[in-house]
């Protein structure tokens, strides 16, 4: 189960946030100094605002993901609206805006999705969003699969003897190496929280993928401010409570009644029961200010292998006479 509960920020880590930045300027190209720019969170209501510097750019270094709309006013200029700007983590996006000479309370309102320039970031990395976190078939519902959809990313977890093999003390850790990095040389971060077996630098468990908004892989160019890796930074960012309430319920279930017997088998099917079920649901507190989500997982697990043959000691063996074991064609 994963609950958390979240305030509406004024600075945020910049593990978890976005960036926007661009030029205001009017309709002959020349950059328009002081113009007053104001950013929204749609969903939660949070707001920051600034102005354009003698340059005409302005900057919002630390935004919470999610969906803005950006509103720019200055007298003398009409105001405009732009709305659908999604921004995820850890881009460095560019929006430049131009302004049309006319009354302030004008506006232009732009309801298109603008496509986001992202020039002041070389990072290179893997970006799956909310949509497909909840739609890939992930074996076992483990968010940390979603590594191994990266360019470069191999899964070495078998090499190491899978979960526990060396030390380790939490259920589905894995191996994966990064464009030829280590098998230890991701770093996993949650929210902006390390989120890594301290005994053998592998993931802990994270919420389902009903609790994820976005996971995020790293794979180069990496900021100075990630330590703890030499192939990539997995930065997952979870799911906040907006103004409005919202949830989900799911259930996936496996059965042996489903499944095709083994060649090998003589028609007998393993039975299997995997039943892996919850919900998940997320509103306002105080609006604008306080939020909370919720997320539950419950997973049943029943099977049984087919019978083997196997053999064990006689009741003379029990007792400590071995002697039978030095007769017959094949003498120990």
């Amino acid at each position: 189960m994963f609950v958390c509960f979240r305030l509406a920020p004024s600075a945020l880590a910049q593990y978890t946030t976005a960036r926007l930045s661009g030029v205001i300027t009017d309709s002959s190209g020349a950059v328009v100094v002081g113009a007053t720019i104001t950013i929204r969170d749609v969903g939660t209501g949070y707001t920051q605002t600034t102005s354009s510097t003698p340059a005409g750019q302005y900057a919002f270094p630390s935004l919470p993901v999610g969906n803005y709309q950006i509103t720019v006013s200055m007298a003398g200029y009409t105001s405009y609206v732009q709305k659908g700007i999604v921004l995820s983590l850890g881009q460095a996006a560019t929006q430049n805006v131009q302004l049309q000479v006319g009354m302030i309370s004008q506006q232009v309102v732009v309801n298109a999705n603008p496509s986001l320039v992202t020039t002041d970031s070389p990072t290179v990395g893997q970006l799956i969003d909310q949509k497909e976190i909840s739609e890939l078939p992930l074996n076992g519902r483990d968010v940390q699969q979603l590594v191994f959809l990266a360019p470069g990313t191999t899964n070495v977890t078998a090499n190491y003897c899978a979960a526990n093999c060396e030390g380790g003390v939490f259920p589905s850790e894995q191996y994966a190496k990064v464009n030829g990095g280590g098998a230890n040389g991701v770093n996993y971060l949650l929210d902006g929280v390390d989120a890594n077996d301290t005994y053998i630098n592998a993931n802990v468990p994270f919420p389902n993928p009903d609790a994820i908004q976005e996971f995020n892989l790293i794979t180069g160019n990496m900021s100075a401010s990630f330590g703890n890796a030499i192939g990539g930074v997995v930065n997952v960012v979870t799911k906040s409570g907006t103004d409005h309430i919202h949830g989900d319920i799911f259930e996936f279930f496996q059965n042996s009644a489903l499944d095709a017997s083994n060649y090998f088998s003589g028609g007998v099917v393993n039975p299997l029961k995997q039943n892996q079920f919850g919900g998940s649901i997320g509103g306002p507190i105080i609006k604008n200010r306080l939020f909370y989500f919720g997320s539950y997982q419950g997973t049943r697990f029943r099977t049984a292998q087919n019978g083997q043959i196997a053999a064990v000691p006689n009741a003379a063996e029990r007792a400590g006479d071995f002697s039978d074991l030095l007769a017959g064609p094949n003498p120990i």
